[in-house]
């Protein structure tokens, strides 16, 4: 029997590679074609995964940064952190006194400036609290931060006092801090009153009445 004859592989040629499709056209692929297309999928799959990761760290450090407590310890560190205002008022309302009657307006500036750091500081705190548990722990946080984000508003209404660059500009900025110190009393109750709707919708007693901030006045 005579030996076979081999056919040359017609398929190949050089680097290409034929197939023959559907239709009859042959189509040429260079070898490589499916290595890169893997190695795209592989380079996606890396990134997905980089990118879950990153989420995960970064809900991972969200929860770091929330505190958690009970309903009872948040009300005392609201509590706590008005109270606190209460030296830091005083001390401030007399330096800002001393800074204007010399016309020391850059004092006033400055002294204000603190404050307001100050309190930022109080309204960075609540905001780290994780009240979800809590039953109305979103309204009492919320009133809360506004109470406080409004002594704010009075240093800033200093501060504008202080930075005013003529007399006219002054008296704006001290108008502006009337309309501010209207609004204390509805503050400060408003505060007061969420407070204790809160440790009854949470099954706790307060052991004092919130005590009410003294007024900060030009």
């Amino acid at each position: 029997m005579a030996p076979r004859e081999s056919k040359p592989d017609n398929r190949r040629c050089g680097l290409f590679e034929y197939g023959q499709p559907p239709g009859g056209n042959a189509v040429a692929s260079l070898p490589g074609i499916r290595a890169v297309s893997l190695n795209n999928k592989n380079r996606m799959y890396m990134r997905v995964n980089i990118l879950l990761c990153t989420a995960v760290l970064f809900l991972l450090a969200a929860c770091k940064d929330k505190i958690t407590m009970t309903a009872k310890q948040f009300s005392d560190k609201i509590a706590t952190l008005e109270q606190g205002l209460a030296e830091p008022i005083r001390q401030t309302e007399n330096a800002i006194k001393m800074y204007a009657d010399s016309a020391d307006y850059k004092g006033v500036s400055a002294a204000a400036a603190k404050m307001e750091a100050n309190i930022q500081e109080k309204i960075s705190q609540i905001e780290k609290i994780d009240v979800s548990g809590f039953t109305g722990g979103e309204d009492f946080k919320t009133v809360a931060v506004r109470y406080f984000e409004y002594f704010r508003s009075l240093y800033t209404a200093y501060r504008e006092i202080g930075d005013a660059p003529d007399e006219a500009a002054r008296m704006t900025a001290s108008n502006r801090m009337n309309q501010i110190l209207a609004a204390q009393e509805e503050v400060i109750l408003r505060l007061q009153d969420t407070q204790v709707r809160f440790a009854a919708e949470n099954g706790f007693i307060l052991e004092k009445a919130p005590a009410a901030q003294p007024p900060a006045n030009p």
